[in-house]
């Protein structure tokens, strides 16, 4: 799973799609906005990688 604000998730898809000959397994992109609940909606990652991941200041406190 990749995620995502929700504006960018139509962009994300477009990348899967144009990709998808590339990748091996499933992926699909998710809307997320760090520090909203997110009602179990995602489980316990295994993984995180974290890209390009600070547009806002104001989220920064999140990542601590």
């Amino acid at each position: 799973m990749i995620t995502d604000l929700e504006e960018f998730v139509p962009l994300m898809q477009l990348n899967i799609d144009v990709n998808s000959h590339l990748l091996k397994g499933s992926i699909r992109a998710e809307a997320l906005c760090w520090g909203t609940p997110t009602n179990g909606q995602f489980s316990f990652p295994d993984y995180v990688l974290l890209a390009d991941c600070i547009y806002y200041e104001a989220v920064c406190v999140l990542l601590f």
